[in-house]
């Protein structure tokens, strides 16, 4: 719970409209999500967002386009959730398609759901990365946050520079591939 407290605080000025927390203290996980209330601002959409008769467990950043058709499609498969929300269209569509939801899925985001069911994590980035996604998997476990600065926060990722994405950066003021500024962050 500290460690979810001090990630939320890490990312607050992100979300500044709310602050969830999920647990689930038996398969070691922990969901925090920092909310800005865009396409709906009421509390339905609040997350960490639980749906499918509570099996799955989302949080999201970012923006789903197609949100109004991929709604009226899962609706009609019978999924129901909260028809105003793109985050909850999310979850019904991983459930009907598995990953290969991604693919369905117009917009700018990364997730992750967690699927108390089957007790599995995944963790997802729209193509081009356009929504920032950070991870360390540091001191035997997974961290992973919308930015960088927040994984520092919680013990694990060193402060050690990664030399080639440092020179990356200086030659193209990116860094390709996986490579953050700090080794143990991808």
């Amino acid at each position: 719970p500290e460690e979810l407290a001090a990630l939320s605080e890490a990312l607050a000025h992100r979300g500044p409209d709310g602050e969830g927390f999920f647990r689930d203290a038996a398969a070691g996980i922990g969901l925090v999500h920092r909310r800005l209330a865009i396409i709906d601002p009421t509390g339905a959409a609040a997350q960490p967002m639980t749906s499918c008769g509570d099996r799955y467990t989302i949080v999201f950043n970012g923006e789903i386009y197609n949100f109004p058709v991929l709604a009226k499609e899962l609706a009609g498969h019978g999924y129901a959730f909260n028809m105003h929300s793109d985050t909850a269209v999310i979850a019904p569509l991983y459930d009907r398609h598995g990953l290969d939801c991604l693919t369905r899925l117009d917009g700018i985001f990364a997730f992750a759901i967690w699927d108390a069911r089957e007790r599995e994590l995944v963790v997802a980035r729209d193509a081009l990365g356009v929504k920032p996604l950070y991870y360390t998997q540091a001191g035997g476990r997974l961290a992973f946050a919308s930015e960088l600065k927040a994984l520092l926060a919680i013990p694990g990722p060193g402060r050690d520079i990664d030399q080639a994405a440092l020179a990356d950066y200086l030659v193209r003021l990116w860094s390709p591939g996986p490579r953050t500024m700090l080794r143990d962050v991808r």
